[in-house]
């Protein structure tokens, strides 16, 4: 199965068709159009074309039509519910399994970056061609999209022997009633200088967990404030890199082996990771409307001043350096496994007491994929990241 083609379909079947369409451009100014991209492809000669924006569906159809064949169209939108309009017309024709060329349609542009990494299109292999049909607000967000495609580094960092690396505390904040603690401390290995936990509860659990590194643990009631137990968190930690894993979040053995690299490269002073929602049953996850690729920022270096913001979708500010995509290492997120919805409806509710009026809600069905499509097969312990440009 085309992953490309999976994803978007899989995308237009959760919206609606926009009720109105763009008019095409005059044949005049749709030739214009094409031929600005023909000669791009020409003076650049790189084996993609990123087509930002689909309006009228026009232009995409067009060079889809007359592209050299050693050049793949990749036509991106952030408006899944034009694609599905002009699906149903029958002026997305050029799109489908079998066809070289591909669309990338989701809300997220995160999701459209991840999407086009996969099909190996980068500022290296790419064309980037912002749509002149596009509108605004969309045009506005792919422009954004156009200069982080075209200024993020690549980096590929190598596997590190821990005992090289930079110490690294691992951390969390966990609370004494959640569902497969024994997995969760089961999976940290005995290399880290420790895992840091600051529990929800008057006083320290009195059960001894059963966790490869050492185990430094404190207390204090959650009161509704994340970002003040992520500090408490923080203040428990002794090593020169922290790593934070929810409870119901693991890396796999593989993973864990890679993490040291990250910690020794110089690069990047925080690293954000992809994560991977397991729904409806661990063989397939959650993807699409901002729902993938989740980037979390969960590893970075302990530099002075760190603290979280917001009492609930805590930020971390402070970072002395720039920020990093690992677009090859991913958290597993287990949490519609392991709880039951209506476990997770009170999680919700305790984040809407702490978020001020904000709400949040538990769907009946979400647009979901096999894992294998959303998660590129890692090349041995090294991890090919991807160095954003500062904002």
């Amino acid at each position: 199965m085309d992953r490309l083609f999976a994803y978007s379909a899989e995308v237009l079947s959760f919206v609606r068709p926009a009720e109105d369409r763009a008019a095409p451009p005059d044949n005049a100014a749709l030739e214009r159009m094409l031929q600005r991209g023909l000669r791009l492809v020409r003076s650049a000669q790189k084996n993609h074309l990123v087509l930002l924006g689909l309006g009228s569906g026009a232009l995409a159809a067009a060079l889809a039509r007359d592209l050299p064949p050693e050049v793949r169209l990749l036509a991106c939108t952030l408006q899944p519910e034009t694609a599905h309009a002009l699906r149903q017309a029958g002026d997305l024709a050029w799109w489908t399994p079998a066809s070289r060329h591909g669309l990338l349609a989701d809300t997220s542009p995160w999701a459209l970056l991840t999407l086009l990494d996969m099909a190996g299109a980068t500022a290296q292999t790419a064309c980037l061609l912002l749509n002149p049909e596009a509108a605004e607000p969309e045009r506005s967000r792919l422009a954004a999209l156009q200069r982080t495609l075209a200024a993020a580094s690549p980096l590929e960092v190598p596997a590190l022997d821990p005992s090289r690396a930079p110490a690294l505390s691992a951390a969390a904040i966990l609370n004494p009633e959640e569902p497969d603690l024994d997995r969760y401390f089961a999976q940290f290995p005995a290399w880290l200088t420790e895992l840091a936990v600051v529990w929800d509860a008057e006083r320290v659990p009195e059960r001894a967990w059963t966790c490869a590194a050492p185990l430094r643990q404190a207390a204090r009631p959650l009161g509704g404030d994340f970002s003040a137990q992520r500090n408490a968190m923080l203040a428990l930690c002794q090593g020169d890199w922290v790593l934070y894993l929810d409870a119901d979040e693991t890396l796999l053995p593989d993973d864990w082996a890679r993490i040291p690299g990250l910690c020794g490269q110089q690069e990047a002073a925080g690293w954000h990771f992809p994560r991977l929602t397991f729904y409806p049953d661990q063989d397939r996850c959650r993807m699409g409307l901002g729902l993938w690729p989740d980037f979390q920022l969960r590893l970075f270096r302990r530099d002075p001043g760190l603290a979280f913001v917001n009492p609930v979708h805590e930020r971390l500010t402070g970072l002395d350096g720039p920020e990093a995509l690992a677009l090859d290492l991913a958290l597993r997120h287990h949490t519609h496994l392991r709880k039951r919805p209506e476990a997770i409806r009170a999680k919700l509710a305790v984040f809407d007491q702490a978020g001020n009026g904000v709400r949040h809600t538990l769907s009946a069905d979400y647009p979901h994929l096999p894992c294998n499509l959303l998660e590129p097969a890692p090349r041995g312990l090294s991890v090919r990241g991807l160095l954003l440009p500062s904002s």
